[in-house]
């Protein structure tokens, strides 16, 4: 990448911060943050070699001549330049998303620490140096600690991830908004809709922190698979705020290695992507399960990004999002990778087992899309949204219909000008 393509991409994120979604409550006409200078720096945290990456260009800068041959050694070499910028951040949640971000930021020097709901098996997993349940072949840096008191896990923390399942965000949140940091920054990894409220995991979230906070909660989203990422494969995935500045940081405190961050302002866009792509790979499993072919399954995963772009821009989302990582990068791979719970959730399904031993199927992992459907189904409904896919996987899920009665009703229903 020359200069040219860095300045334009700095002209790129000066559009971003003219757009009116860019704004919230400490924001002036123009985008730009009306914050007082205290509240200014428990914002700004240090912005991660940013200049020597623009005057190296991205890909001098990730060339293996850089950093060695092997993950190992790049790993070192990057918390060796980076030592003056490492912070303090807690990921909430020991689960497999959890475990990989945190792995890939303690590789990055940062100093790490997992906190998990069940104390037996965070104590066993600190004595064990890896996730005893989770990513068992991933070892833990030496700079990542476990941690099951929750407010000393948050103690001092600049940067917090929740990679809580989004049907406990609430419930989870209500009591632990005590121990945040009041200049930590929160990033919500979590993809779904909650079924009791029909909120989103901002919106849930917003109505929970005090208003500074709120204003600065950050998205983390996009095509990941904790194993791949953890494994230290290329992931890429966008940050998305109300404040811009937020998502600025926590793309410099996450971007490095095998991770590369992008930011958005569109955090309808990101959050609705990230949580109906689900629902969407649950369908795609049910037909690949019933080998309906390839065919029906391209079929699937493009009209089920029409029914994303559907409900999403209801809602004041941006096309161009649901275009790129949090809206077809994410659904692509959620809808064709063999990790993909959700796929394999509607996979189980599609050969015939119930939805009950589908689940079972899943080890104890969490498939979000098995509760965003519900919740979809009852936005649309309520909001006079067609959503026939999404709808079709509710009722299978709620073994209303089978999985032949729901691909039936699919393929008789009238078809109509392609984009309406």
């Amino acid at each position: 990448m020359d200069g040219k393509t860095d300045q334009r991409l700095l002209d790129q994120m000066g559009h971003l911060r003219s757009h009116p979604r860019s704004r919230c409550d400490h924001c002036d006409e123009d985008g730009q943050s009306s914050l007082n200078g205290e509240l200014q720096a428990k914002v700004a945290l240090p912005q991660r070699g940013v200049s020597q990456r623009l005057a190296l260009g991205y890909e001098q800068w990730l060339h293996p001549s850089r950093h060695g041959s092997d993950h190992d050694s790049r790993w070192h070499d990057r918390r060796r330049e980076t030592q003056e910028d490492q912070v303090t951040l807690t990921v909430l949640g020991a689960g497999s998303f959890g475990t990989s971000l945190a792995v890939h930021l303690a590789r990055l020097g940062h100093d790490v620490r997992l906190w998990g709901r069940h104390a037996d098996h965070v104590q066993a997993s600190a004595k064990a140096g890896f996730n005893t349940r989770y990513l068992s072949e991933i070892a833990f840096p030496a700079n990542l600690s476990c941690e099951a008191d929750l407010e000393r896990s948050l103690t001092g923390s600049e940067i917090v991830i929740s990679a809580i399942p989004t049907q406990g965000v609430r419930a989870f949140w209500q009591d632990a908004v005590r121990y945040l940091p009041e200049d930590a920054l929160l990033v919500n990894a979590a993809k779904g809709i909650s079924t009791d409220s029909l909120e989103t995991i901002d919106e849930m979230l917003r109505s929970i922190l005090p208003r500074p906070e709120a204003s600065r909660l950050v998205h983390l989203s996009g095509p990941s698979f904790a194993l791949e990422l953890a494994s230290g494969k290329p992931t890429l995935l966008v940050a998305a705020s109300r404040h811009l500045q937020a998502a600025e940081t926590i793309r410099s405190a996450f971007n490095g290695n095998n991770l590369k961050v992008y930011c958005s302002d569109d955090v309808i866009g990101v959050e609705l992507g990230g949580a109906l792509k689900n629902v969407i790979a649950i369908a795609v499993g049910i037909a690949d399960g019933m080998n309906t072919g390839m065919n029906a399954r391209a079929g699937l995963i493009t009209r089920g990004l029409h029914e994303i772009n559907r409900l999403a821009t209801r809602y004041g989302a941006n096309p161009l999002t649901l275009a790129g990582l949090a809206g077809m990068g994410d659904l692509v791979l959620t809808c064709t990778g063999h990790l993909s719970r959700n796929r394999s959730l509607g996979y189980a399904i599609g050969e015939g087992r119930s939805a009950e031993e589908a689940i079972a199927s899943l080890n104890g992992q969490v498939a979000e899309g098995f509760y965003t459907a519900k919740a979809v189904r009852q936005l649309a409904q309520r909001d006079d949204v067609a959503m026939p896919i999404c709808e079709a996987v509710a009722r299978i899920l709620a073994d209303e219909i089978g999985p032949s009665e729901g691909l039936t009703e699919l393929m008789e229903r009238d078809t109509r000008f392609e984009r309406s």
